[in-house]
């Protein structure tokens, strides 16, 4: 899995998208492609709101990958992520469009090890 970290607190918590981040993230948007709509949303309050949602869940995932390898944690960020943002919303919805592609995309091998190009995994 494809870890990325955000600067926040002075520390460096990881973020990741696994099946579950992608579950619940589908879950509240009602789709990723709903999600990736508010996260470029010309308003602000939709905008915010997404990526804060977004980053809560790939940061929660990423705690979980983190202590599932026996990984030191940083200290959970106790209030809203937006709330520790600066106003530039461009990097953190880098960032988040970032750690979701880079764990949606895959090689694939076919039968007699030649590979396939890349396969992208429907969301």
């Amino acid at each position: 899995m494809n870890i990325k970290t955000i600067e926040l607190l002075g520390e460096q918590p990881p973020l990741c998208f696994s099946m579950t981040a992608a579950q619940n993230l589908t879950e509240k948007f009602g789709s990723l492609q709903e999600m990736g709509e508010q996260l470029m949303s010309d308003d602000v309050s939709i905008r915010r709101e997404a990526i804060n949602d977004a980053l809560t869940e790939l940061l929660r995932a990423g705690r979980v990958y983190a202590k599932a390898k026996g990984d030191a944690l940083p200290r959970e960020i106790t209030c809203k992520v937006a709330d520790i943002l600066p106003p530039n919303t461009a990097t953190p919805v880098a960032l988040i469009v970032s750690v979701m592609s880079a764990d949606a995309k895959r090689e694939v091998e076919v039968e007699g090890g030649r590979k396939n190009a890349e396969a992208t995994l429907s969301q």
